[in-house]
């Protein structure tokens, strides 16, 4: 199966998951349902699609994954210098 760029985060009492290629959002109550939701809806957007046909997804979704991946990535960095610091 492709890979595509997805995301999931709570919001209130519910997580919300977004594939920004395919501009899929699906929405339930813990995060395991909702990246099976998500997957799910990809397999059927998908179809017998060819799946090089991508259709972004608006920006605020795009920018939030992004943003997401830069705390990851910024939370890591912190973590390798402590690290190498320890040693």
């Amino acid at each position: 199966m492709e890979q595509f760029r997805c995301y999931a985060m709570k919001k209130g009492n519910r997580w919300v998951a977004a594939c920004i290629d395919l501009n899929l959002v699906d929405c339930a109550e813990t995060f395991d349902t909702v990246v099976c939701k998500l997957k799910e809806t990809i397999q059927l957007y998908i179809g017998d699609r060819d799946p090089a046909v991508l259709r972004a997804a608006p920006f605020f979704y795009r920018f939030q994954y992004q943003w997401i991946a830069l705390k990851i990535w910024i939370g890591n960095w912190f973590k390798k210098r402590h690290v190498s610091k320890a040693t």
